[in-house]
Formats: C-alpha cells, structure tokens, sequence
C-alpha cells in the first residue's frame, strides 16, 4: 500500500515517473492526468484495486497527506472512469453516495455561499462526485441530484445539477 500511495504522490507534487508533468504550462497544463493514465493502464487488477483505494481516501479526505487534494482527485478519477474500461472503482460506489449524503457536507454545499475555501465543503466537491458515479452508471445518482437541486440555496449549484439530470436522460 505504501508503494501506491507513493506514486499518488508521485504525480501529485510531479516526481518520479510523473516528473514531466513540471514542465506543462497553460493549455498543457491540462494534460497532467495523461501520464496518470497511462501508468495506470499499464496495472494488474490487483494493483488497480490498491490504487483505487488510494484515489478514493485521497478523494474523500481520509489521509491526512493527500486530504487536500480532492480536486486533483475529482479530475483524476473522471480521467481515469473515461478512458480506461472496467477500472474497478465502481467497487467504491457505496462511499461515494454516502459523502454525497454526509449531513455535516451536505448542508456547506446547500448554502447560497460561493466563497467557501475548503475544497470538500464546495459544492463543487459534491459536483466532482456526482459527475464520477454518473461516468460509473450508478442509478441512485439521480435521486441524490434532484434532492440536491430542490434544497440548495445556490443558483449557480442548482444550474449544474439541473444540466447533470438532462444529460442522464
């Protein structure tokens, strides 16, 4: 596990392996995730499973060492359910779904509040993990998006999730 959670690090802070990614600036910039990918693809299962473990707790902040990093998961993880079948992280749809339900979460996304600085308490947390379990096909996703919708005092929250349940139709 240690191994792992050092190539997450790795291509967090462009070491290693993930070195090239230093050198991307602006629109290349946007690229970083590639060289993830492609490392990632190149895993048995068994090492697949290992580092979508470490996505996951990095994404859901249970590491302290990766925990502000969420965003960088949230792009991570939808690069990875994208362009690489069968990846094995629907195993992690349950903890998902219930981050999305987390009431001490929940409330912070429902304000009409834009300037909220901890990444996990945005509403664009819960966006990140509502758009993953959509790329995952998880039906109760739906469910979630409306009741979100309905509660939500942020127009501009409310917006995204209304484009989230048109493109699921």
């Amino acid at each position: 596990m240690w191994a792992t959670r050092r190539t997450l690090l790795d291509f967090i802070y462009d070491r290693g392996e993930f070195c090239a990614n230093e050198s991307l600036e602006g629109m290349e910039a946007s690229q970083k995730s590639d060289l993830f990918v492609e490392h990632y693809a190149k895993l048995s299962q068994d090492e697949r499973g290992e580092m979508n473990g470490c996505l996951v707790s990095a994404l859901l902040g249970r590491n302290e060492e990766t925990a502000k990093f969420s965003g960088i998961m949230v792009l991570l993880i939808l690069s990875l359910v994208r362009r690489v079948p069968r990846t094995g992280l629907d195993a992690f749809e349950l903890d998902l779904i219930q981050e999305l339900r987390n009431p001490r979460l929940n409330q912070s996304w429902l304000q009409k509040s834009e300037e909220i600085e901890d990444f996990r308490r945005n509403w664009r947390y819960a966006l990140g993990i509502i758009n993953i379990l959509n790329e995952l096909r998880v039906p109760a996703v739906r469910s979630i998006v409306m009741e979100l919708a309905s509660a939500t005092q942020s127009e501009r929250f409310q917006y995204k999730l209304n484009e989230v349940l048109q493109r699921a139709q």
